[in-house]
């Protein structure tokens, strides 16, 4: 039950239809993993913690920085780097796992995991103006999957003006994108939800819904249609 001081804390969010009551318990008995990027995972991160996540995993320390005390329901710790296999393991357990930018060397792992334990994964990268969020549900009716997602999203990502001052709103923009679709997958927002797509150009401010397809003979789901 939540105490007369988190009904207080969190009125904004119960009174919406999508959340109530039940929606924010969920969310303070949630636990978020947010690996990569000090700039993506600071904004995640900042509001995922005011939303009332109940444990946030964080894999850099700007983010441990910007939030120390943002939200007393809000319990944080510090994930080992580089994170072992034992460490990814552990991680796709939560229930929500966030990845910031490349991750080099231990993407491929985290998106074995969720998969192989039914986590959401959600991804999110920036480039000068442009950036991209995926969001791929524990649960799918079939692929794809995170794996497939980040095939199709990769090359997206191309043609970006890196010079143009607009690297720091596409980045911030992409974090709060990040936010968004985690706490929506956490609270079931969508009774059938799929693996999405959006990217965002910021120079022309302008979001797109990218239609996604089975990767063939994907190594995490097995896919072997296109």
């Amino acid at each position: 039950m939540l105490s007369d001081q988190q009904i207080e804390r969190y009125s904004r969010q119960i009174i919406l239809p999508q959340v109530g009551g039940r929606g924010q318990e969920t969310l303070l008995a949630a636990s978020v993993a947010i690996i990569g990027r000090d700039d993506l995972g600071t904004v995640a991160a900042t509001y995922l913690a005011a939303a009332g996540i109940g444990r946030l995993a964080l894999s850099a320390a700007a983010p441990l920085a910007a939030i120390d005390g943002l939200n007393p329901d809000c319990r944080i710790t510090a994930l080992p780097t580089p994170l072992t296999r034992a460490v990814v393991d552990e991680v796709a357990g939560y229930d929500a796992v966030l990845i910031c930018g490349a991750v080099s060397g231990t993407w491929q792992m985290l998106a074995a995991g969720c998969v192989a334990q039914h986590t959401p994964l959600l991804w999110g990268e920036a480039a000068g103006s442009r950036g991209l969020v995926a969001a791929v549900p524990g649960h799918c009716a079939e692929p794809p999957c995170a794996a497939c997602v980040r095939a199709q999203a990769t090359q997206l990502l191309s043609g970006g003006d890196a010079g143009n001052g607009l690297a720091d709103v596409t980045a911030a923009f992409v974090g709060t994108l990040l936010a968004t679709a985690a706490l929506k997958m956490l609270i079931r927002a969508e009774a059938a939800p799929a693996a999405s797509l959006l990217t965002y150009d910021a120079s022309a401010a302008v979001i797109h819904n990218v239609a996604l397809s089975k990767t063939p003979h994907c190594p995490a789901c097995g896919a072997s249609d296109a």
